[in-house]
């Protein structure tokens, strides 16, 4: 007999103890280089998207 579970969470609630971000939390790709513009997470979109057009289908 499956049991069907119903939850709502808030996000109030699951963000309650979360503190704001600060000026260095930006997002860092997988070789450690960081993303703190926007011109470099295009450049990064980029670089992922030329790899991709290269891999053979």
């Amino acid at each position: 007999m499956a049991v069907k579970v119903n939850r709502r969470w808030r996000l109030a609630d699951l963000t309650a103890d979360m503190r704001p971000p600060t000026d260095d939390d930006v997002p860092i790709d997988r070789d450690g280089n960081r993303l703190d513009s926007p011109e470099k997470v295009l450049a990064h979109l980029e670089r992922i998207n030329q790899e991709r057009s290269e891999q053979p289908a």
